[in-house]
């Protein structure tokens, strides 16, 4: 696997735009997401405020550890 400093190594401002915007989405989307289906009864999740806690940084290490590196992945290989 590639390191991370070449995959970064050339970055636009609109690539750095959709990374940041994949990091903010992830962090606060996927909370408000998980509320919604839970509330609606789509899904059936404790609203503990534990949980409620713990799943923006769930999206937030999903972005960093998963997401992130396919997008950077995908740019390098691709022309």
């Amino acid at each position: 696997m590639a390191h991370l400093s070449s995959l970064t190594q050339d970055l636009t401002k609109q690539d750095k735009r959709k990374i940041a915007t994949i990091v903010l989405v992830m962090t606060t989307g996927l909370p408000v997401y998980v509320v919604f289906m839970s509330l609606t009864g789509v899904i059936d999740v404790p609203m503990t405020t534990f949980f409620l806690g713990l799943t923006p940084i769930v999206g937030f290490l999903m972005s960093l550890l998963a997401i992130i590196p396919a997008y950077l992945l995908g740019n390098k290989m691709t022309p």
